[in-house]
């Protein structure tokens, strides 16, 4: 059940993002959030009801970046990520098919969720993905770091992160790690400390596939096989004279 406050938030955002705006109507909003907050990011525009989504302002206006400067607003933020984000969705949408593929395929049900960023296990194990950003080191001196966002909500499961290249504009190798390993907003790690979060490196997405499977059908089977265990029955002793011969 979806609790009706929440429902009747989410219902409010979505009708008010159908309202069909000019260009020069989606600026004055922009900058009136501008205004408002002090500052904007992605989340910002997201969350503000009656404003479009970051997608729509960089369908209309190319990129964030451009949108931000036709209001005179510098951003301290990393434009050139945020007008990735599109393009990354996209190929974390076409992983998480190859890693349903690949279940299917082994003969396991699993099920994509609407945004694509997560898969749906029958018996609640969930994979969720995640990108691995990189960025430097504390100094020129320190091997880069990676990062990983948790996200407001993460399922029980698995992670599968996609992590780049120092450029973040191609795809380094994968990583897997249990959802556990997620604690706090997020995790960063170098290279050498990313076995501290548990998580496993793969060169293809197929090969980590292969594994994941593995695992999740090893735990499934020990799951199953403790549940079918007959419980040992327990004898009842019978109390002992002080002779310490049992009482007939």
């Amino acid at each position: 059940m979806v609790d009706q406050s929440l429902f009747l938030r989410v219902q409010k955002l979505l009708d008010a993002r159908r309202v069909d705006l000019s260009e020069e109507e989606m600026l004055v909003r922009l900058r009136a959030t501008l205004k408002k907050h002090g500052r904007l990011s992605t989340a910002i525009i997201n969350e503000t009801v009656g404003l479009p989504s970051t997608a729509t302002f960089m369908a209309h206006f190319g990129s964030i970046r451009n949108a931000y400067r036709l209001i005179g607003y510098i951003s301290k933020r990393d434009c050139d990520w945020i007008d990735s984000g599109r393009l990354w969705s996209q190929e974390v949408a076409r992983l998480s098919s190859k890693i349903s593929d690949a279940f299917a395929c082994a003969g396991r049900q699993i099920s994509i969720d609407s945004t694509g960023n997560s898969l749906s296990m029958s018996d609640g194990v969930s994979i969720s993905f995640r990108i691995a950003r990189c960025g430097p080191g504390k100094t020129q001196s320190h091997s880069p770091r990676w990062s990983v966002y948790r996200g407001k909500h993460l399922s029980s499961g698995w992670v599968i992160a996609v992590r780049l290249t120092e450029t973040n504009k191609i795809i380094l190798d994968y990583l897997l790690l249990p959802t556990s390993s997620l604690v706090g907003r997020m995790i960063r790690f170098t290279d050498k400390a990313r076995t501290r979060h548990h998580a496993h490196r793969f060169d293809s997405i197929f090969t980590l596939a292969r594994s994941l499977i593995r695992r999740i059908t090893t735990v499934t089977r020990a799951a199953s096989s403790k549940q079918r265990r007959p419980k040992q029955s327990r004898t009842q002793t019978q109390p002992k004279t002080r002779g310490g011969r049992a009482r007939h």
